[in-house]
């Protein structure tokens, strides 16, 4: 399935929304005139509004080219929500909506999306726990995550357990070293139990920022662990 584009530009918090789909209860009302409610769905879709105020040429030449090979809003794609960080298999709404911000070079973009249909592998979940104590210096850094669920997947499939790293929380995390677990022993004997990683980190900043992530075999959703920052200092790394 198509993803999503990697864009410089950053959502806005102004503007963005999130609904239900559709209206997920059915009411009927009896002789009595009491009213009988009943859920319509066991599944919620959910719907975004997103907004990015200032999009460079760059990002919307980007946006419009998917948006052609998505066929507009017949295709599907995968979306990570930035809110929660979790993949989604969602459609547009209706067309992308560009507008010129006045004096500049730059776009305002809206869009709505739509979930098309529930990813399980938003139900992984996986943590991470702390970086060992090494000195960085002279040698790799362990990382340290753990399993909390596998979500609804199936039990012969692959969960590839793995890190990303970066100086600034806000940056495009890097991936690292990887494991592959087959889901129905991760089930039978690792699930809140702890996994670790060498990473072979270049590291030269004052603080260095991972999370763990679990990826199914789809290779579509992401089980995000938290983002956790570790001073070099404490890591005995001398910034040079």
């Amino acid at each position: 399935m198509t993803a999503f584009p990697t864009l410089t530009a950053k959502p806005h918090a102004t503007n963005w929304s999130e609904l239900p789909l559709a209206e997920t209860t059915i009411k009927t009302e009896s002789e009595s005139g009491q009213i009988i409610r009943r859920a319509r769905f066991t599944h919620q879709l959910k719907k975004w509004s997103v907004y990015y105020p200032l999009m460079s040429q760059t990002d919307k030449n980007l946006l419009t080219a998917f948006e052609q090979t998505i066929n507009h809003a017949a295709g599907s794609f995968t979306w990570i929500n930035p809110q929660d960080n979790l993949v989604y298999n969602v459609n547009l709404e209706t067309s992308i909506e560009y507008n010129i911000v006045y004096d500049t070079d730059k776009w305002s973009v809206k869009f709505t999306v739509e979930e098309s249909y529930p990813n399980s592998s938003n139900n992984i979940q996986i943590e991470t726990i702390i970086a060992a104590n090494q000195d960085l210096s002279t040698s790799d850094i362990t990382l340290i995550g753990q399993i909390l669920s596998t979500g609804n997947q199936i039990s012969s499939s692959n969960l590839s357990l793995y890190f990303q790293f970066g100086s600034d929380v806000d940056v495009d995390f890097t991936s690292d070293n990887s494991d592959v677990f087959v889901v129905s022993d991760i089930v039978q004997g690792k699930v809140n139990s702890v996994f670790a990683l060498r990473s072979n980190i270049l590291h030269s900043r004052k603080n260095l920022y991972y999370r763990a992530i679990a990826s199914a075999k789809d290779g579509a959703a992401f089980g995000y662990g938290a983002i956790k920052s570790v001073s070099s200092d404490l890591l005995g790394y001398r910034i040079l």
